[in-house]
């Protein structure tokens, strides 16, 4: 069989099961008009047929829902038809039990016994069919790990896949998994990654062969299942950001792309790669890695700081709305992170981030793209908070210096207060002055303390006044002189 057939028969069924959702709004073809809980033997075999040929299965995913309303009673049809003559009867009607998902559980041991069968498109249909029913096949394990040794690349393949599909319930298969990263066939290797990466941190100590994986394989479709596969085993993979720092430069898109994921999967344990990955954002041709860069970069909060001034220009420059759309949910985390670190912020990066967040929300507010209020929201929010704390700041910072230097605030209050009070009054009312200085007058004059000079002031000097009544007497005489012309 071509590898490229062999490729899509086994990657149809992960896709079959993640997309189930998506097919329930189309219509059926001319078959699925005609399903019902129970069939028929002689429909058994017309559907198995059909299954059989390569062909005609990308058409058949619309029928994968409707496989799965199939009862279970309906299971031991398909059983049989596994010992037919035929061998494409026996592999469809492997794939009919594994469309109907675990209510096919009752096809385990039959599938298992279908793992030893001659034909390798039947033993590769067997393997996916237990993996489609999930964890409830999960008895076949062993059977599963020791079909990773098939002489057949596809089975091997499939096997790997359905090992994935149990998750932690396969877990005693990772030494042979990790084992297969090292197979001689790409897709054995790739697909070893991926069921790996689905075991999460039960399978951490498949970390240094996948990093290997990672640098050194020759194929870009197991590099890139390396990257992924490391991002879902969370901290236990953090001795591979250097290695997927320099996957970020990797010649296949798809293999930047995951590196990158991962990367903002690992958060701030990953703050390492931020330089790369604002390199990512400005520079790389792919708009998916220049967005999977934006992204990532705001799962890193204030540790990607740095980026911000690039994620400003991607959210006003680039030419991919995907980019644009995640510089400014990029900026809206790093927002955040801003707010809830602010009283740790230097008066410095303070000022900093306000400007910074107002330039982005200016772009938004601006922009001919739609962005919706999420988008705006944490900008906004955190500008607020920001210039709330600044404000705070600087009157924390006035309060303490007047704690510190009493006498001298007393003074710089002495000298603005008493001139500003007699200024008022001498533009509103000058004869005000005036009767302020008569008043003034009777009280005696004021002993200066001794750093002082002990020298005697008048009460009205020492209040600053005497500079304003020669000005105010003018002001008055004037306006007497004006009102007896009239």
């Amino acid at each position: 069989m071509h590898v490229t057939q062999k490729f899509y028969i086994q990657r149809l069924f992960a896709v079959l099961a993640a997309t189930v959702v998506s097919f329930s709004s189309l219509s059926g073809l001319a078959m699925g008009s005609a399903w019902r809980e129970e069939v028929k033997d002689s429909e058994v075999k017309e559907y198995i047929e059909k299954l059989s040929k390569f062909g005609e299965i990308f058409e058949l995913r619309r029928e994968f829902e409707n496989f799965q309303k199939l009862d279970s009673k309906t299971v031991p049809k398909f059983v049989k038809e596994l010992q037919n003559k035929d061998e494409k009867m026996r592999s469809g009607a492997a794939i009919a039990l594994g469309f109907m998902g675990d209510k096919a559980v009752s096809a385990v041991p039959a599938l298992t016994e279908a793992l030893k069968d001659k034909d390798a498109l039947v033993r590769s249909s067997a393997a996916n069919a237990l993996g489609m029913i999930g964890e409830k096949a999960a008895s076949v394990v062993p059977q599963l790990t020791q079909a990773l040794e098939d002489k057949d690349a596809l089975v091997r393949s499939s096997a790997a896949d359905a090992l994935g599909r149990m998750g932690e319930k396969a877990v005693s298969a990772v030494p042979q998994l990790t084992q297969a990263l090292e197979d001689k066939d790409a897709l054995v290797r790739s697909s070893a990654a991926d069921a790996l990466g689905s075991m999460g941190e039960k399978a951490a100590s498949a970390v240094p062969q996948l990093i290997k994986a990672l640098k050194e394989d020759e194929d870009e479709s197991v590099r890139s299942s390396a990257a992924s596969a490391l991002g879902r085993m969370g901290e236990k993979a953090a001795s591979a950001v250097p290695q997927l720092t320099q996957a970020l430069e990797d010649k296949e898109a798809r293999v930047r792309w995951a590196a990158a994921n991962t990367l903002g999967m690992m958060g701030e344990k990953a703050a390492s790669a931020v330089p790369q990955l604002i390199k990512a954002l400005k520079e790389d041709e792919d708009e998916s890695v220049r967005s999977s860069a934006a992204s990532a970069l705001g799962r890193m909060g204030e540790k990607a700081a740095s980026a911000v001034p690039q994620l400003i220009k991607a959210l006003k420059k680039d030419e991919e709305e995907s980019v644009r759309l995640s510089a400014a949910a990029t900026l809206g985390n790093i927002a955040e992170q801003y707010q809830d670190k602010a009283k740790e912020l230097s008066n410095k990066d303070l000022d900093l981030a306000i400007s910074n967040l107002e330039k982005a929300l200016d772009i938004i507010n601006n922009s001919e793209q739609d962005f919706t209020s999420s988008d705006k929201a944490p900008l906004r929010r955190s500008i607020n908070y920001l210039q709330q704390q600044r404000n705070s700041r600087f009157t924390a910072l006035i309060l303490e210096w007047i704690a510190k230097y009493p006498w001298f605030t007393g003074l710089i209050i002495y000298l603005i207060l008493f001139p500003s009070l007699w200024l008022i009054l001498f533009y509103i009312r000058p004869l005000w002055l005036l009767k302020v200085d008569r008043a003034l007058e009777p009280l005696s004059e004021y002993q200066l303390p001794d750093f002082f000079g002990n020298v005697n002031l008048p009460i009205k000097s020492l209040l600053l006044l005497e500079p304003f009544i020669y000005r105010a007497l003018r002001a008055v005489r004037g306006a007497s002189r004006a009102s007896s012309v009239r």
